[in-house]
């Protein structure tokens, strides 16, 4: 009886243990990626927003190369066409709205949705 206590115990310890010092490694993860980019970002601003502009733009290329890849050139095109058709509408119908020609939106919407049902449906 006391030795399943004393166990019970033990592996009440032990997890408790575990998770703090998981805890202790993602502190010190974070601190480790984020203090330099911190540094970074306040002694050299442009610089800092150019380098992660050039990473972020490196990744989507990388993003887009694989899908390329994996899907083929002409499904990545059908997609790619998709998601402009959509982006586009969407944008040219919030800026229309802010610029108070709420009346223009709605052919724009329509003309979205058909273009959209063209490439999207089309065999």
């Amino acid at each position: 009886m006391i030795k399943k206590i004393i166990l019970g115990y033990k592996n009440l310890f032990l997890t408790a243990s575990k998770l703090l010092l998981l805890l202790f490694l993602c502190a010190g993860a974070g601190a480790l990626v984020v203090f330099p980019l911190w540094k970074f970002a306040t002694s050299s601003p442009r610089a800092y927003t150019l380098f992660i502009l050039v990473v972020a733009a490196g990744v989507v290329l990388a993003l887009i190369a694989r899908s390329i890849k994996k899907s083929g050139v002409k499904s990545f095109a059908k997609s790619l066409l998709k998601f402009l058709i959509v982006a586009g509408g969407i944008s040219l119908c919030a800026a229309l709205v802010f610029a108070g020609k709420r009346f223009f939106a709605l052919p724009v919407l329509i003309a979205m949705i058909f273009l959209y049902g063209l490439v999207a449906f089309k065999k």
